[in-house]
Order: structure tokens, then sequence, then C-alpha cells
């Protein structure tokens, strides 16, 4: 995953006429690829499908300083079955990543949430809890502490449209 930025050294505000820094953000001898990027406030959210490891995983990077410089990758999905399909979504220093997993054989929607900006992300919350149907390919968004998920589910026979959301910034999600 390549990231096209400014100069490292200045931050030069026209519109995106230069772009002048190329950063590989990934460096690694795997495939990278399906990256999704969020920018507010300056800090700027970076997520993408890795398969170094042998199989493929959802890696997060952040940097707080508009791109100049970036934390260390973290591997959100973190175990040895197939995660694609990330979204993410920020508001305030709250981000949502979401994607499906198949840890399970027919695939679940797990989410993990930072409420830290990206620093610290909490533990992997299963949100599509089917276990005879393929859920897969989620979408999140976030508006004044409701944060909310959809995803295609095939569990009753035919594929739909699933929606989950939180009203306490992902402490509980109702069904």
């Amino acid at each position: 995953v390549v990231l096209r930025g400014r100069d490292r050294n200045a931050v030069i505000l026209d519109g995106g006429d230069n772009f002048l820094v190329e950063q590989n953000l990934s460096n690694n001898a795997g495939r990278s690829g399906d990256p999704e990027i969020v920018v507010q406030d300056g800090v700027v959210h970076v997520l993408w499908e890795d398969d170094t490891d042998g199989d493929v995983d959802v890696v997060y990077r952040r940097s707080s300083n508009a791109g100049v410089d970036f934390d260390a990758a973290v591997d959100l999905s973190d175990n040895d079955s197939s995660s694609t399909h990330a979204s993410l979504a920020v508001r305030g220093d709250d981000v949502l990543v979401a994607w499906d997993d198949f840890e399970v054989e027919l695939g679940e929607i797990h989410a993990r949430l930072s409420t830290d900006g990206g620093t610290v992300f909490d533990d992997v919350v299963n949100l599509s809890e089917t276990a005879d149907g393929v859920s897969q390919r989620p979408h999140v968004a976030l508006d004044d502490g409701t944060f909310h998920v959809v995803w295609e589910d095939d569990v009753d026979g035919s594929v739909d449209v699933h929606h989950r959301r939180s009203l306490d910034g992902g402490a509980t999600w109702e069904d």
C-alpha cells in the first residue's frame, strides 16, 4: 500500500496540485491491497488487506501529523483465517473498523473499535453471529455516538442486507 503525500518536511496546502513524496505503508513481501483511507482533523487513518503471514489480515496504520509519519502497523484481525472487505469510519476520537472474517467456514462480520483516535483498539466483536449463513462485505458509519454496520447475509436463504447499530458508542449492539 503506497500513500502519495506531501513533502515530508513541509505541508504545502495547494489543493492537491503537488504530491511530492511517496511512502510505502505496508512494505512487506506479501500482497497488500484493497486500501481504505479516512482523514479527519489532520489525522490520517489507513486500512488494507495483507497476506504476508499466509492468510489475509486487516491491517491499520495512522498518522497524527497529516501523513508525514505513521505509527506502526496493527493487525486488527490477528487470526489464522481470511479477513477481507474491511470498512473504516472515523468521528472524533472514535474509529470503527469492520470486516468479513472466515474463522468459521461461512464467514462472520467482525468489528473493532478505538475510542482514542486509533491508538488502541478494543477486542474483536462478532456482529453477525450467523452459524448458517455467509456474512460478508460490511460497511460502517458513525453519527453523533450512534454506530451503524450493514452487510450482506444469506442466513435466511436469499442474500439480504442486514444492519446493526450501537447507541452507546459501541459498548453494546442492538439485535
